[in-house]
């Protein structure tokens, strides 16, 4: 059987062919460089780097449907070995490409062999579709029909919900994209999804030895003069032949479980973050990305190509030491002068002024293997409690001797001030770096009830006890 017949298939006939799916799960090894051996991306003029994206199995044009499978999965990484895992058989798993305003339904299939759910990071969603599946997971064989209408435009991701430090350092996560009807096209669009394996799971090098290259691992520590494998789309300082006169929508994902990305991108164009558009152009030196983060920018290709790189970055201090670390480089096939920059349509949006309260406090501390949040382990915690629909301030306070991406479960939230500096523009995200020493007010409008989850975005932090759970209730 092929690696596409999971995509092309409805969930009902591939619930029969479980058994040889499965077994096919346990045999397959690839590389890198042709883990992405599905229908190649189809959006926009040139196919570029992206991973391949999911096929829509529904010919409503109000529905997309897609069928996800987690299966185990060998792969290389710079010719080491790492016992990884993938969705439909590729890493990045298939880029899930829809609309706003449409109904979204992913029929997930867990071919694992323990209990597992999908974590539809950055969306607005029920309770049901999400934060409610860690106490009752899909087992081993089974199977869950996620269902979302899509409210809000953006580059998203999803992955396990359980134990992701380990599932996602194998490689068991992709993209969901979120269209805008309303946004210009692009000659070109590229997903990146940066990844560097082995920070939880040793990975085995040709030899017989075992190395790490992300770090100590088991705390998700990165110091400086640690020196990371990143990947690119699962390869490792890919080239990307783009013909000069191309204006390119790139969407970013930092997919590492605990490694920072400071990109260098020459000319660098932000246009949009974790939860679309921005009210503005940003046009800064560097663009951080912590763990989970995205963000997109706009490349103007011209005459001659460039390198995207990274500056050491370090978790438990910030700026680093040593030179750039290539990521990919834009190599122009054909030169001619760069277009000019789309009409995006920016809306401007005044930030919200910070109350000077809190409705909520979480205070972040630990070290080692213990991560705290106000002085409790995930899962024995205290909820604290804010109504649904109206607007709470959330204040968090990092003590601890590292970074920490925060990463608020179902919604979004608006940044009204870092250590009392309050904001000079509109600052929607779901996933914001606290440094060492910081504290920022968070302004929260929850759409729907449940018990969700706040917590560090470095998974080693999260599955060590550095999550805890904000009630959404009705309120008065």
């Amino acid at each position: 059987m092929s690696r596409a017949a999971i995509r092309l298939v409805g969930i009902g006939a591939a619930l029969a062919l479980l058994p040889a799916l499965a077994a096919c799960s346990a045999t397959t090894t690839t590389t890198t460089t042709t883990v992405n051996e599905s229908q190649p991306h189809s959006h926009g003029a040139q196919a570029l780097l992206s991973p391949a994206e999911a096929v829509d199995l529904d010919p409503e044009p109000g529905t997309v449907r897609v069928a996800l499978a987690a299966t185990a999965h060998a792969l290389l990484v710079a010719e080491n070995r790492v016992d990884g895992l993938a969705f439909n058989h590729q890493v990045p798993g298939p880029t899930i490409r829809a609309r706003k305003g449409q109904r979204l339904i992913v029929d997930f299939l867990n071919f694992l062999d323990e209990p597992t759910a999908l974590h539809l990071h950055g969306l607005a969603l029920p309770f049901a579709m999400d934060d409610a599946l860690a106490t009752r997971p899909v087992p081993p064989g089974g199977t869950f029909r996620y269902q979302v209408t899509l409210t809000d435009s953006g580059t998203f991701w999803y992955h396990p919900l359980l134990d992701a430090a380990r599932a996602v350092d194998r490689g068991l996560y992709g993209v969901l994209v979120v269209e805008d009807p309303g946004e210009p096209s692009t000659t070109a669009e590229v997903v990146l999804v940066f990844d560097a394996f082995g920070e939880t799971v040793p990975i085995s090098s040709p030899d017989g030895g075992v190395v790490t290259p992300g770090g100590d691992g088991h705390t998700g520590h990165s110091h400086a003069d640690v020196t990371r494998t990143w990947t690119v789309n699962g390869q490792v300082q890919p080239i990307v032949p783009v013909a000069g006169g191309t204006s390119v929508r790139a969407r970013l994902l930092n997919a590492s479980n605990s490694g920072y990305l400071a990109l260098r991108i020459p000319g660098l164009r932000q246009i949009a973050s974790d939860q679309g558009l921005l009210p503005a152009l940003r046009r800064p030196d560097r663009l951080i990305l912590a763990p989970g983060d995205r963000a997109e920018v706009e490349l103007l290709v011209g005459e001659s190509g460039f390198t995207i790189a990274t500056d050491p970055w370090s978790v438990n201090g910030g700026e680093g030491h040593g030179d750039p670390t290539p990521l990919l480089t834009v190599q122009v096939t054909t030169p001619a002068p760069a277009p000019d920059p789309r009409p995006w349509p920016f809306v401007a949006r005044a930030p919200t002024a910070d109350p000077g309260y809190s409705d909520v406090v979480y205070v972040l501390s630990g070290e080692g293997d213990t991560w705290l949040i106000n002085g409790e382990a995930y899962p024995a915690v205290t909820p604290a409690s804010v109504p649904v629909g109206r607007a709470s301030v959330v204040e968090v306070r990092n003590v601890s001797s590292t970074e920490h991406p925060v990463h608020l479960h179902g919604g979004a939230f608006e940044v009204l001030s870092v250590n009392g500096a309050t904001s000079t523009e509109y600052t929607l995200e779901d996933t914001f770096n606290l440094p060492i020493g910081t504290s920022a007010r968070l302004r929260l409008q929850p759409r729907f009830t449940g018990d969700w989850r706040i917590q560090c975005d470095s998974f080693p932090h999260a599955d060590a006890g550095m999550t805890t759970i904000l009630h959404v209730g009705e309120g008065n």
